[in-house]
């Protein structure tokens, strides 16, 4: 069936963006010291939120 195609590809997407995220988040946590990432209030700050 296509539709059990649709919903393993969207499971799968979100497994993705969750790891994405974790990894993401990881990665900050590790090099909150010497970061070159803009925090969120300077992004903030740069769009003009």
């Amino acid at each position: 069936m296509s539709l059990w195609k649709y919903v393993f590809g969207g499971l799968g997407f979100l497994v993705l963006l969750v790891a994405f995220l974790v990894w993401f988040i990881f990665v900050r946590d590790r090099e909150k010291e010497d970061s070159t990432w803009p925090t969120l209030k300077e992004l903030k700050k740069i769009r003009g939120w």
